[in-house]
């Protein structure tokens, strides 16, 4: 279970109706796969991380919705693309695909709202200023 934690693989409704992926990249942890079969289809989360941008694949089920947030890594500037365009950028949602319904920013995490599918995002920005 603990790959399934680091994956942030959590249930958010009931019968599996609605998912929460909440990665922990912690560490020096940099790669993490993991899956989980629910009755609806599995959940699966590969998340990849590098010193200034974070990749993640994500499956959602069919008749599923998901909360997928994204982590920030303490990046600046972010941008985040699902299969190379772009859906948030300079601080916003941007609608550009399909079965993504929205998004907000927190201090650490982008979060998207998705319909089933598969996702590949991909969040790039600039490394905060130590002084």
């Amino acid at each position: 279970w603990w790959v399934v934690a680091l994956a942030g693989i959590g249930l958010a409704g009931p019968g599996f109706q609605k998912i929460n992926i909440k990665p922990c990249p912690v560490g020096d942890l940099t790669y993490v796969r993991a899956s989980l079969k629910t009755v609806r289809g599995p959940v699966a989360v590969d998340w990849r991380k590098g010193s200034e941008s974070f990749r993640m694949e994500v499956t959602i089920p069919p008749n599923t919705t998901a909360r997928v947030s994204v982590p920030k890594l303490g990046l600046r500037e972010v941008a985040l693309s699902e299969s190379g365009k772009t859906v948030w950028s300079n601080g916003k949602f941007v609608m550009a695909v399909a079965g993504i319904t929205g998004g907000t920013e927190g201090a650490d995490y982008i979060a998207l709202d998705v319909g089933s599918g598969l996702y590949r995002f991909k969040l790039t920005g600039t490394p905060e200023r130590t002084q």
